[in-house]
């Protein structure tokens, strides 16, 4: 049996690792002088990015599949008052959703098994589950959606409506919407299950994971002086991702580049300011702006504000490690501090290549 000691110990070691390992997978880089093509960032309230009316919400993309070698979609989306789809079964993927404001009900198994959903609440559906969610309140509910794998966007792209001006009120639900994704909601994977229908198995798929605001015990840790609180973990989404609330301190000084060798990594900026930096430039996310940086890139982040700073982070895929490999993912979980001095020689290193 796992113990909460070596549990903690491994969710640690497997964050580390991702900070740590490849460091000098980052200097063997240092002959490219551009950014590459495939990291992505979308600053807040995602202006140019696709977005699509769908069961009476508003669905815009933050990633798609080809953004992400398949590995996931992000969504931030809207759901009006009364707005929601009914109970229904995804057979491609899991949706996961962090609830960024207003309260959301969702219901998970049957129609009696339902719980309201306040801002800070992780709610992870695996792939098979029956469930649904509604906005039972007068007021807007915004939450952000990751499907893994990727996929589902296409069927908002081909089913739902695009969305021309965003302060335009979604528009109703008609008969015709629901046939149509009734009829071809199952080419996309996607079943409803209408009222009086005996529900489909559940026998071997995975559980539902609900954390809510604060997540209270929850696996928490330090690394530099920053927390990170895990919402899902690799044994619980079945290895598809991991996912952290880490709160970042003020700091004075950045830090050196790292590599994320061996999975995307990416970031929901929630609160300050967090300061990136690639092989050849930095920028500045602020709350709302999402960043995915695909494996085998170099990057740092810090907090140079005043006021600390809050970010979810997603590692995709993560590996869901052995007992007896314990040892040898905490035998990267060193933490290094470097002086400016040394960081800003590396930088230059990579721009100045011999």
């Amino acid at each position: 049996m796992v113990t909460k000691k070596k549990l903690s110990m491994l969710v640690a070691g497997a964050v580390i690792s991702g900070f740590c390992l490849g460091l000098q997978a980052a200097y063997a880089h240092s002959g490219h002088e551009e950014e590459p093509e495939n990291v992505l960032v979308v600053p807040p309230e995602a202006p140019g990015r696709e977005a699509f009316y769908a069961s009476g919400d508003l669905y815009t993309f933050l990633a798609t599949g080809k953004e992400t070698k398949q590995l996931f979609s992000l969504f931030n989306f809207d759901v009006p008052p009364g707005g929601g789809p009914d109970l229904h079964v995804h057979g491609r993927e899991a949706e996961s959703f962090f609830i960024l404001q207003g309260e959301l009900t969702v219901q998970m198994g049957d129609r009696n098994n339902s719980m309201v959903a306040t801002p800070g609440t992780f709610i992870y559906l695996p792939k098979g589950r029956p469930h649904s969610f509604i906005n039972n309140t007068s007021t807007l509910v915004r939450t952000l959606s990751l499907t893994t794998p990727a996929g589902l966007e296409n069927l908002f792209i081909n089913l739902g409506i695009p969305v021309t001006d965003r302060n335009v009120p979604p528009p109703p639900i008609t008969e015709e919407d629901l046939r149509r994704f009734a009829e071809e909601g199952p080419n996309y994977g996607l079943q409803p299950i209408p009222p009086g229908t005996t529900l489909p198995p559940t026998d071997g798929l995975l559980d539902f994971v609900v954390v809510p605001p604060g997540a209270p015990n929850r696996e928490s840790f330090l690394i530099g002086g920053n927390r990170y609180t895990s919402l899902a973990t690799g044994n619980e989404t079945g290895g598809l991702f991991s996912l952290f609330d880490v709160s970042v301190q003020p700091q004075v000084e950045g830090g050196l580049l790292q590599s994320n060798s061996k999975d995307a990594e990416s970031f929901y900026v929630l609160a300050g300011e967090l300061t990136f930096e690639l092989e050849n430039q930095s920028f500045v996310a602020k709350p709302g702006t999402f960043v995915y940086l695909p494996e085998d890139t170099p990057y740092s982040f810090q907090n140079l504000g005043n006021t600390q700073a809050r970010t979810l982070f997603l590692r995709t895929p993560t590996p869901v490690p052995e007992p007896s490999s314990w040892l040898g993912v905490l035998g990267f979980g060193t933490v290094l501090v470097l002086k400016q001095k040394q960081k800003q020689q590396k930088l230059a290193s990579f721009s100045n290549p011999e």
